[in-house]
């Protein structure tokens, strides 16, 4: 449908509709998969663990737009694997639990990716499906080591993970107001490694806490040519030229989320969490050219009063200090949009990173009632 921006952002209802631009496809999925699991204990202390699936996924599509009808959509693609896995656990000490494990996984692509995989038939997603070229599935390699245990009163978990995406999907820009006409495209093996930390107890009795950390370096592995017509240093082509070891967008290293409930009393608890994102690029800034969005820490507090068995009275506050951040950004082309016209806007907008904002403060009251 034809629509229009008015001065307060809002959109016009005019009931034109182009009967060109309408997609209607039918899609369906089939996987059967074989599986099997066994652990060994290779001595008291010490199990190994053996596991393996196959998998067989069909995935159909087919155009049903009868008035415009595009056979490009047409397909059929099979896809099948085995994915192996092993694993030790060591039992230390009574306190102490030694691990460690390989594993491959593998995900076919979705009826979505594979119609919408054209260079030459860009998608405005996810409304348009214009094309139907096979993708490769993508194949995750993993190892994962790691320690967990007791001291005292706390639990604690350290671990660490590799993981190599093989043929990985992303979406390619081909250009729009929010960068989202475009392609899903192959672009070769991605990578994720990083830490996990991990700590929980009891303190004073009445005061439960945790404590999560996670480091994740995420990045491309291999170069590739980066559809991106809406950077700012994209060259004629609207290309960017992405580097082995560039982080991938939207993606923050650090996260940390700390929090706790203390209980007054058998009815009365009040707790809180703070969590914590680091910085990240944006999306279409594959190459990391630009500068990246803030991180932001936000915290929320939460209480409840039980009268009885029966009758729970909860209260929260997200964003108790109505934090302003972003959560998400992207390149798209603002001309298309905020071309000066109307009150709010601002002439010539040049500023091609659309940001989305994060959930300001919010509270809510309710109660819980059990039979």
């Amino acid at each position: 449908e034809v629509a229009a921006l008015t001065a307060d952002r809002g959109t016009t209802r005019p009931g034109l509709f182009v009967p060109d631009e309408e997609t209607r496809i039918t899609t369906s999925t089939r996987t059967m998969s074989v599986y099997f699991t066994d652990t060994f204990a290779v001595t008291e202390t010490l199990d190994l663990t053996v596991a393996g699936r196959y998998n067989a996924t069909k995935v159909k599509v087919g155009d049903r737009n009868l008035l415009n009808y595009n056979p490009a959509l047409n397909g059929e693609h099979d896809y099948e694997r085995f994915n192996p896995a092993v694993g030790l656990t060591w039992q230390a000490t009574e306190t102490l639990n030694v691990y460690g494990s390989y594993s491959e996984s593998s995900r076919a692509p979705t009826p979505v990716e594979l119609s919408c995989a054209s260079p030459d038939a860009p998608c405005s997603l996810p409304n348009a499906f214009l094309a139907d070229p096979p993708l490769q599935q993508v194949v995750a390699e993993s190892w994962e080591a790691g320690l967990r245990g007791q001291w005292q009163e706390i639990d604690w978990h350290l671990g660490g993970f590799w993981t190599t995406n093989k043929d990985d999907i992303i979406f390619q820009s081909t250009g729009g107001t929010t960068g989202n006409i475009g392609f899903f495209d192959n672009i070769g093996d991605t990578l994720r490694r990083g830490i996990e930390l991990g700590l929980a107890g009891t303190s004073f009795d009445h005061l439960a806490w945790f404590l999560n950390y996670s480091f994740v370096d995420a990045t491309f592995d291999d170069p590739f040519l980066s559809n991106s017509p809406n950077h700012p240093l994209a060259d004629a082509n609207g290309n960017i030229q992405v580097q082995g070891g560039d982080r991938i967008p939207g993606i923050p290293q650090h996260t940390l989320k700390i929090g706790g409930d203390y209980a007054f009393s058998d009815a009365l608890s009040i707790g809180g969490d703070l969590n914590y994102n680091s910085d990240q690029y944006l999306r279409g800034d594959e190459a990391n050219l630009l500068d990246t969005i803030d991180g932001y820490v936000v915290v929320n507090v939460h209480a409840s009063y039980r009268f009885n068995e029966h009758v729970t009275i909860l209260g929260r506050i997200n964003n108790l200090f109505d934090t302003d951040y972003e959560s998400f950004g992207l390149l798209g082309e603002p001309g298309e949009v905020f071309n000066g016209s109307g009150p709010g806007f601002t002439p010539a907008m040049s500023d091609p990173r659309f940001l989305g904002p994060g959930a300001p403060i919010g509270g809510w009251l309710g109660i819980k009632i059990t039979l």
